[in-house]
């Protein structure tokens, strides 16, 4: 993989410095003073078969503005595109450098198809965070910055060091797991954060947002967009004509399911943006985790519950801490700690004994609620102190029904008969209302939205 290419486009000389001093670590960067220079630039270098990779552009700057500067950059790429590869043509992403005061910005820049921003005053922790988004940077390592002109290394996307054998005095996989939690806690190490359009959308939708406010932060969004559409083409939204647009989709799902899919869209990135060894069981535990949603929202529905968290997202976040994870293996073999590769044999005890804490801890910097947090360390088990979390419970659930989701609607072998059983009587002690017929209903509708599910968001 060849080094990323950025453009850094910022009025303040400092800043800008800064920002060339951390990213050339990274890749090859460019800088322009202002709007009309960056533009230039941009359409130069892509002329020339040298497209940038990513946009650093100051929202705040005199003459043309940071957000101006996106929208003519996006109005280019589209120029340029085919009809037929408008979606698929890699777009330039473009980060918007803000300070705390830019908010209405922000949702602009947004809307206009930013695909991030950044807080001053930066650092290199938070300049790296932003790229291990985007797969250029293994997004755990933090190198101190003091002395930042000072030559430094990092874990690069597509370069990784030389791996060497591990060596006698070299901490087990456990032990160096055990470490990069004692880091994190920390804060010597960062783990993924969630993108910065759902956050956006969140933030929006909290504030009391409209539907058609909704629809002018995503239409941009060719990915959100597009998915969208196709979940309001599913059984659960469809109507008597197809739809077609985003505010019809929006329409149909609502603001509070909107962001659930925006939500599920942005985890399925999260799940399979890891490199080829770690894809299949990424893409797994995206399923899986799809699957669980589901089966939560219908659970939570059938039996009557209320619980403090949205049983959707709930689901959805379960296994987070895999991916979490994930990251930290990769980490480690670009550092070459344990020779050419950490093996699977190695890989799954550690992910059964860590992955509940990892996740714990993500969704904590999150700001996600404790019961989500609490699901996600204790899923498949019971709290630890006794007590009783429904959340919990219908995690767990789930977790037990979407394995029998190929059992028949007619129960016509004995080995099904007894599978559903065993959920009967493992669950009847806290759900009265379970029966055989409840979870063959229960599966079928679980089987149904699931394959739709997946079918829009494939």
């Amino acid at each position: 993989m060849s080094k990323p290419r950025f453009l850094i486009v910022d009025d303040d000389s400092v800043s800008r410095v800064k920002l060339k001093t951390i990213l050339s670590e990274v890749g090859d960067c460019l800088s322009a003073e202002g709007g009309n220079e960056a533009i230039g630039l941009f359409i130069r270098e892509f002329n020339g078969g040298k497209p940038f990779d990513m946009v650093a552009l100051d929202i705040d700057m005199p003459g043309i503005k940071g957000t101006e500067v996106l929208a003519r950059i996006r109005q280019f790429e589209q120029s340029v595109d085919e009809p037929s590869d408008a979606d698929t043509r890699p777009r330039a992403r473009v980060v918007m450098i803000t300070s705390h005061s830019d908010r209405a910005h922000v949702q602009k820049a947004v809307k206009y198809g930013c695909d991030g921003y950044i807080v001053k005053p930066f650092n290199q922790m938070s300049i790296f965070d932003k790229l291990a988004q985007f797969g250029w940077v293994a997004g755990l390592e933090v190198v101190s910055t003091a002395g930042i002109g000072a030559a430094q290394s990092s874990p690069v996307a597509g370069k990784p060091e030389k791996a060497t054998k591990p060596q006698s005095n070299q901490p087990s996989l456990k032990t160096a797991i055990v470490e990069k939690i004692k880091e994190l806690k920390a804060g010597k190490f960062s783990l993924p954060s969630q993108p910065d359009v759902y956050l956006e959308l969140k933030k929006l939708i909290e504030d009391g947002a409209d539907l058609s406010q909704v629809a002018e932060l995503l239409k941009n969004h060719a990915t959100i967009t597009g998915t969208l559409i196709k979940i309001s083409n599913t059984a659960k939204y469809r109507r008597v004509n197809p739809n077609k647009s985003l505010a019809e989709a929006i329409a149909r799902l609502g603001l509070e399911e909107t962001l659930e899919q925006v939500c599920a869209i942005c985890t399925k990135g999260m799940c399979t943006d890891v490199s080829p060894k770690y894809r299949e069981f990424g893409e797994e535990v995206w399923r899986t985790s799809l699957a669980c949603a589901y089966t939560c929202e219908i659970l939570t529905a059938e039996l009557n519950q209320e619980l403090t968290v949205d049983p959707f997202t709930m689901g959805l976040m379960h296994d987070i801490g895999k991916i979490a994870l994930l990251r930290i293996f990769e980490f480690l073999e670009k550092k070459g700690l344990y020779g050419e590769e950490i093996g699977w044999e190695e890989i799954r005890p550690i992910m059964n004994q860590y992955e509940g804490v990892l996740g714990a801890m993500l969704l904590q910097q999150w700001r996600l609620p404790p019961d989500y947090q609490k699901v996600a360390r204790y899923h498949g088990s019971k709290l630890p102190d006794g007590g009783v979390l429904v959340a919990l419970d219908i995690t767990n659930m789930a977790i037990d029904l979407i394995p029998l989701l190929d059992v028949s609607a007619d129960l016509s072998t004995e080995d099904a008969n007894e599978r559903v059983q065993a959920f009967c009587d493992k669950y009847t002690g806290s759900f009265s209302e379970l029966n055989k017929d409840l979870v063959l209903s229960l599966l079928e509708r679980v089987s149904g939205t699931l394959r739709e599910g997946l079918g829009a968001m494939s």
